[in-house]
């Protein structure tokens, strides 16, 4: 008898997988980029062979481009020479490339900048796969991507990789066919990941690297609960273009830990949440309250602009709460958070900082944008149109190991939409 039991034991563990041969999730792990102050970034190449690119990371845009070479790069000059170049492709490089529409590319940002090229599609890709797949980046066949030939975009030389929904075909007043499929999440749900889902995690403003997982999240990033929010439509179009959620509450945090709600008990707003953006929107009194808080001024009346000696900001926090959820739904921005230095102005010999907020919600639609999610770990959902957020722990969140992160599974009764 024990001879057959150890003989079923063996048998029993010769059948169990190894852990580096467990089935993986199906997701992917990105990197995040700081390179600037102003935005975030992540590393792709594209043709065959490959070609590098750096692409700024927008949550507020639905379309992927690169700069043509011709564009940024002086006849017969060689990549190096090329001025403040981070992203651009030269189709007659890549064996796989494949030209879908000529000037038939455009795209126009709510700053007033625009890029306009062709449309084209080639091997794309991003990020990396589960370790025991030999950590092999994620290849996107038959994206539509944007090749610009013009534009006056900052940062200028860096591509875009957009990550929202896509916009209505008249969004910038005509009707537009473009040609294959512009929404990178539609393409690695056809070709991998299970859910048109991603998390994103910035890290904090000293932080040189965050981390974007496609397909799944990691809860070794966030601290406390993981509220999941419906998404709200944008109320201009009355459909889904953005990641808009209900904010219900704002209040502030001092340094002895008394919070002030500045928000009646039936404040009700929508915010965008955007990385692609750098200034916070607030409406006109809650602007007035950020400026009461942290102290900070103008430097000459009318400029518009607000600044504090960096520091001498102060300690405490501004207080987010969502959905009417309450505490369980509060995200907390350091002050700090909603500063960023200016290299080039000092006062007394001290560095100042720019607060990086404005008054133009005039909308009534919020802006919650680069400051706001430095301080929160964030999951789009986009096949339920939900979101979950958290409070994101005060650590690395570059990217780490894949065990701790769970995939979004179609169906999960976690990320189902209760209106």
């Amino acid at each position: 008898m024990r001879v057959l039991l150890l003989f079923f034991l063996a048998a029993m563990a010769l059948a169990l997988p190894s852990p580096q041969h467990r089935i993986a999730p199906k997701v992917v792990y990105v990197p995040i980029g700081h390179p600037s102050k102003h935005f975030y970034t992540v590393n792709v190449t594209m043709g065959t062979p490959p070609q590098s690119a750096s692409l700024f990371l927008d949550t507020g845009s639905p379309l992927t481009w690169t700069n043509d070479k011709d564009a940024l790069c002086l006849p017969g000059s060689s990549p190096s020479g090329c001025a403040n170049s981070h992203a651009f492709f030269d189709p007659a490089q890549s064996d796989s490339y494949t030209l879908l529409n000529q000037s038939g590319f455009q795209a126009l940002y709510g700053d007033g900048a625009q890029v306009q090229g062709d449309y084209f599609t080639d091997s794309f890709r991003i990020g990396s796969l589960p370790s025991n797949l030999g950590h092999k980046p994620f290849v996107v066949e038959n994206l539509t991507i944007g090749l610009t030939k013009k534009e006056s975009y900052y940062p200028k030389g860096y591509g875009m990789i957009g990550l929202s929904l896509k916009y209505p075909a008249n969004y910038s007043g005509k009707v537009e066919v473009v040609p294959g499929d512009t929404q990178i999440l539609d393409v690695m749900k056809q070709q991998g990941i299970r859910t048109r889902s991603f998390s994103l995690s910035l890290g904090h403003n000293d932080a040189s690297s965050g981390s974007l997982v496609f397909g799944g999240y990691d809860p070794a990033k966030y601290e406390g609960p993981l509220t999941v929010l419906p998404m709200e439509q944008n109320p201009l179009w009355g459909t889904y273009t953005g990641y808009n959620v209900n904010v219900s509450s704002v209040a502030f945090t001092d340094s002895r830990g008394t919070t002030k709600k500045i928000t009646s008990d039936t404040f009700n707003s929508v915010a965008l949440l955007d990385s692609g953006s750098e200034l916070t929107d607030l409406s006109e009194n809650i602007f007035k309250a950020v400026l009461k808080a942290t102290g900070a001024h103008e430097l000459e009346e009318g400029a518009n602009t607000f600044h504090k000696v960096c520091d001498k900001i102060p300690v405490g926090s501004m207080d987010f709460e969502f959905g009417g959820l309450g505490e369980s739904s509060r995200i907390s921005v350091k002050l700090s958070e909603l500063f960023a230095p200016d290299e080039d102005l000092e006062a007394d010999g001290s560095r100042l900082c720019r607060l990086m907020a404005t008054d133009d919600a005039d909308d009534g639609t919020l802006g919650l944008n680069q400051s706001f999610l430095r301080s929160a770990y964030v999951v789009h959902h986009l096949d339920e149109k939900v979101m979950g957020i958290a409070q994101a722990k005060n650590v690395d969140q570059g990217v780490g190991s894949l065990e701790n992160v769970v995939e979004i599974k179609p169906g999960d009764s976690m990320w189902r939409r209760k209106e």
